[in-house]
């Protein structure tokens, strides 16, 4: 009872007065699940109810960052382990195994044994989102949590596939294209098959590497530098990184009104 009781506190003071009051508008939507300290939505808000821009963007970002948040925090918790594992000099079979884990979710080669892992590339797959470029990219792919795709398939990235039937058919899908708008159980598997996408996707390796060198430098891992890596997550190339940038100048502006 306790501890629950500290979970209760450390929530209350770790969240601002919006998140809070989204919680509360989004109950039947969004959860907190106590023991794992995350949040969990089963489904998307219908941001087309909130008829004023301003306000649907920030009750957007607000719903949105909670879950964003909770991805990124499970990243950090593998990534600090696989940081604690780099500093032994052998592993026992369970680490091993562990590792080896990581390594076929984050799409690297299985290691045999400790001498053989590649740490460096592990931990520049193994790192967080900006949630500030999170947010700017399924805003932009959701239309601020209002497309079709967003609101009958948890899809908050556009995300494709090629499993005929699985999905949802575009209706404006060119003649002989045979892919389908993938659909996802909840919010937090849409945005967790994203954070794995710019991690492993070899088209986002120059992504990754900007990432690796703040991490290198002990910077800030900034959304707007790390943008540039983005250039053929959209067919629409600089466009889309430009798309991405003027959404984070313009969201910035919720976060400040918080503080």
């Amino acid at each position: 009872m306790q501890r629950f009781i500290f979970k209760l506190i450390f929530l209350f003071l770790f969240l601002s007065v919006s998140q809070l009051a989204s919680i509360m508008v989004y109950k039947d939507y969004i959860s907190y699940d106590y023991i794992n300290d995350r949040y969990q939505a089963k489904k998307v808000y219908d941001f087309s109810r909130i008829k004023d821009i301003s306000l649907r963007k920030k009750m957007f970002c607000d719903f949105m960052s909670l879950i964003i948040q909770s991805e990124n925090q499970e990243i950090l918790a593998n990534r600090q382990e696989i940081i604690e594992l780099s500093k032994k000099n052998s592993l026992t079979q369970d680490q091993l195994n562990y590792i080896n884990n990581i390594e076929k979710v984050y799409k690297i080669d299985i290691s045999q044994s400790s001498d053989s892992i590649d740490w460096q590339e592990i931990l520049r797959r193994v790192d967080i989102i900006p949630l500030e470029l999170a947010i700017s990219q399924t805003a932009i792919e959701s239309g601020w949590g209002t497309s079709v795709f967003a609101k009958k398939a948890n899809n908050m990235f556009g995300h494709w596939t090629y499993k005929i039937g699985s999905g949802i058919v575009p209706s404006k899908r060119d003649e002989g294209q045979t892919h389908e708008i993938a659909i996802f159980n909840s919010v937090n598997d849409s945005v967790k098959k994203y954070m794995l996408n710019l991690n492993t996707n070899r088209a986002y390796g120059h992504f990754r590497a900007l990432r690796a060198d703040l991490r290198d430098e002990d910077k800030i891992i900034d959304g707007s530098i790390l943008s540039s890596g983005l250039v053929n997550y959209s067919g629409i190339g600089k466009d889309y990184i430009r798309m991405i940038n003027l959404i984070i100048r313009d969201i910035s502006k919720y976060w400040r009104d918080d503080d």
